[in-house]
């Protein structure tokens, strides 16, 4: 049987996504470079923002955006599989988002999408 090793990455995320996506970067590469094969980043690891709607502010269509491409692009050039806690994909009313549990194999081609069942205002 295969084994495989996979990184539960664990980081502390702040208000502004650019350096949230910065950091998790460095521990994806991190965890690729010894050798897992899989790395789950945590819930809102873009951002915890101080107040519910800025999640909102960030909000990306299904198929595109900073979050999204990040996760593409960390998984195809670390060779690993990403699954990325959630990211905020727009829903049909604009004062609420889907927390989407996205996963992208080691190509960068998403693979999965697992939306939460409560929207976020």
């Amino acid at each position: 049987m295969a084994r495989a090793r996979i990184a539960a990455i664990q980081m502390v995320s702040g208000p502004e996504v650019a350096p949230n996506l910065a950091a998790a970067d460095r521990l994806v590469s991190a965890a690729a470079a010894a050798g897992a094969t899989l790395a789950a980043l945590p819930e809102n690891f873009y951002m915890i923002g101080r107040h519910e709607r800025d999640k909102v502010a960030v909000r990306e269509p299904d198929g595109g955006g900073p979050v999204q491409q990040f996760l593409s692009d960390t998984a195809r050039r670390n060779r690993i599989w990403i699954i990325g806690g959630t990211a905020p994909i727009s829903s049909d009313d604009e004062t609420r988002i889907r927390g989407a549990c996205l996963a992208y194999d080691d190509t960068g081609r998403r693979v999965a999408r697992y939306d939460k069942m409560h929207l976020f205002h």
